[in-house]
């Protein structure tokens, strides 16, 4: 007799992982704390409101006469191409950073990224900026090619940012292959010039106290006066000799004019670094 045995069918599914665009190890994490945000454009599929392939905040790329190309760059064979990165925050920012990869000349970028506030006519220009990437190389169809990569930051410590767009251009047959936008509501604290101390030579011409110093950068000098030292209060309640001189690195010289009416004055100055 036969027996019938019963066949056992094993379905076996894989399950791929979804792929994850951007994230290009190249770019440089700016290391920000505070609030922070991050997107990064990877694979350019239009030219208008492009939006990030992985993204911390809102944000679109958009560039003015321009093509996709079949490795999903942005490029121009034909003009010179505007581009204008949109964004926003929900909180005022005060530390952005714009990082972008170039493909193409060495001297790709036309004109450097400029932030714009909230429509604003007039930009601000970045604070630091830099090529932290560079690559050279002969494509088989293009012939010499260089991978450029630029880093812009701004300080916006200080100023109302939320809604902004950050301009720039590049020039005609280079491509814009990648770019990472990172920003944090977190405060730049400048580091403040050290306050170095001046001994002034004084001489008198023709009736006239001339002061002679040398000033430092990052330095701001006050000089007061008062004929009357005993009585006078405290050096920042004597009268002013001019205006605050802004330290430069130069020797300056401050005539008093006035001192000829007088029998006697006392000078002081005051030095600051902000």
């Amino acid at each position: 007799m036969l027996q019938k045995i019963p066949s056992l069918t094993i379905l076996i599914s894989f399950m791929m992982a979804p792929l994850t665009y951007g994230q290009w190890d190249g770019f440089i994490d700016p290391a920000y704390s505070g609030t922070t945000q991050y997107s990064e454009w990877d694979l350019f599929t239009t030219t208008t409101n492009a939006a990030p392939d992985v993204s911390g905040t809102a944000g679109s790329i958009t560039a003015s006469g321009a093509i996709v190309t079949s490795t999903l760059n942005i490029y121009s064979y034909w003009s010179n191409v505007d581009f204008s990165l949109s964004s926003a925050s929900a909180s005022n920012l005060n530390q952005v950073s714009l990082q972008f990869l170039v493909w193409g000349q060495e001297s790709g970028l036309t004109i450097p990224p400029s932030l714009f506030i909230q429509g604003e006519l007039i930009g601000i220009d970045a604070n630091q900026n830099q090529i932290f990437y560079q690559q050279s190389f002969t494509h088989p169809d293009f012939g010499p090619t260089t991978y450029t990569g630029f880093q812009y930051q701004w300080d916006l410590s200080g100023l109302d940012v939320s809604d902004y767009r950050i301009d720039f251009q590049l020039h005609v047959h280079n491509s814009l292959d990648k770019v990472r936008l990172d920003t944090t509501t977190e405060a730049l604290i400048p580091e403040l010039t050290p306050i170095i101390p001046v001994s002034p030579d004084c001489s008198m011409v023709d009736g006239e106290m001339h002061l002679t110093f040398p000033t430092h950068l990052g330095n701001y000098y006050q000089i007061k006066w008062t004929h009357d030292i005993v009585n006078s209060g405290p050096v920042e309640s004597w009268s002013n000799l001019g205006s605050q001189i802004v330290g430069d690195g130069n020797t300056v010289q401050v005539s008093d004019e006035d001192s000829i009416e007088q029998s006697s004055r006392f000078y002081s100055i005051i030095i600051t670094n902000q």
